[in-house]
């Protein structure tokens, strides 16, 4: 019985530690991608420069920092190629920020 107790309270607590730290990351990753979410709208000016188009990804851009990043390597920073340009996005559960391939980052509630 002591085993089972002690094998809750063990898992109980590894949980909490788990949600702890995802949303520490979750708010750190987020802060830096309005610090420096930027980066990532002069990396494309700079791919369309040279290649006359945008990347299907942002992978292609071989950022090695890149903005917003999570613990496990993924950019909170949505990207979505479009007809004749990009759209960025990313947010929490209040504010959507939202980029174009014309417009800086804006947020939204």
């Amino acid at each position: 019985m002591l085993r089972i107790v002690t094998a809750i309270i063990v898992i109980t607590f590894l949980g909490i530690v788990a949600i702890w730290f995802n949303i520490k990351d979750n708010n750190r990753a987020f802060n830096d991608a309005i610090q420096r979410g930027e980066v990532i709208r002069v990396e494309l000016a700079n791919y369309y420069e040279l290649h006359k188009k945008f990347p299907d990804s942002l992978s292609e851009l071989n950022i090695e920092n890149i903005p917003g990043k999570r613990w496990y390597g993924a950019s909170i920073i949505k990207y979505l190629k479009t007809e004749k340009g990009y759209k960025l996005s990313f947010s929490d559960r209040f504010v959507t920020w939202d980029a174009t391939d014309k417009e800086q980052f804006m947020a939204y509630k």
